[in-house]
C-alpha cells in the first residue's frame, strides 16, 4: 500500500481508474473491515486500485475543537492498520477548513473522480 498526503500527488501515480471509500477510520471497528473487504472484493471485479481516503487531522479538531476527542488510534497506527487490507493506495487528506469548506459535490467532482478518476465508490 502506498501512501499519499495530496490527491494530485496520487493522481500523477496512477496507471488505472480506481474503487475508493472515504472515511476517517479512526478505529477500524468491523464495520469498517466490511466497507474495505468490499471495496477491494469491487476493485477485483471491476480491474480497478483500491484506495481509502482518510483524514487528518481527526474532522472534530477542526470542525468543533471546543469538544474533547479521545482518539482511538494514533494516525501511524491508523496507517498500520490500514496496510493490512491489501490496498493499492491509501490518501490521508489535510483536514482544514478550506477542505471542511467543500461541498459533497465540489469533494466528489475535484478529488473523487477528478484526481482519483475513481470508477466505483463504496459508501
Amino acid at each position: 500500500m502506498q501512501v499519499f498526503r495530496e490527491s494530485k500527488e496520487l493522481k500523477r501515480c496512477l496507471d488505472s481508474r480506481t474503487a475508493v471509500t472515504v472515511g476517517t477510520f479512526d478505529g477500524i471497528h468491523l464495520g469498517h473491515r466490511k466497507l474495505i473487504g468490499y471495496l477491494n472484493d469491487q476493485a477485483q471485479k471491476r480491474d480497478l486500485k483500491s484506495v481509502v481516503v482518510t483524514f487528518e487531522p481527526h474532522p472534530i479538531y477542526v470542525l468543533r475543537p471546543d469538544l474533547p476527542l479521545q482518539r482511538i488510534v494514533l494516525p501511524e497506527e491508523k496507517i498500520e492498520r490500514l496496510s493490512k487490507f491489501g490496498l493499492d493506495y491509501l490518501l490521508v487528506l489535510n483536514f482544514n477548513k478550506k477542505l471542511a469548506n467543500f461541498t459533497a459535490t465540489q469533494f466528489f467532482a475535484e478529488i473523487l473522480v477528478g484526481d482519483l478518476d475513481s470508477g466505483f465508490v463504496a459508501l
